[in-house]
């Protein structure tokens, strides 16, 4: 007489578990360091139509911020880069700062 061993394969479900689990552990890790921004805020004369540009002098990215009835202004989840920051007033330029350092917020 002769006796079989067998032996039932391991369910599928936990190897697609351990697979899933794997996967989202391993996706944290990129998304923590994905959030590289920062800010940029400031106060002017306040006066009805002024606007604020924050461009990014690398690549071009802008923003356009309306500014409050106190002055302030705030730009914020900026890729970080070299920005030229433009003060308007009904779409005319009226004051411009240059190479404006926008690093990681903490």
């Amino acid at each position: 007489m002769t006796i079989i061993s067998f032996t039932p394969p391991r369910p599928m479900r936990y190897s697609a578990l351990a697979l899933a689990m794997g996967l989202a552990f391993a996706g944290t890790g990129a998304l923590a360091q994905s959030n590289t921004t920062g800010a940029i805020f400031g106060q002017v004369a306040a006066k009805q139509g002024t606007t604020v540009v924050a461009e990014n002098t690398e690549t071009g990215f802008s923003r356009t911020a309306n500014v409050d009835d106190s002055g302030r202004y705030r730009f914020s989840t900026l890729p970080i880069g070299k920005y030229k920051v433009t003060l308007q007033n009904a779409g005319s330029a009226v004051s411009t700062r240059n190479d404006i350092i926008v690093t990681i917020s903490g």
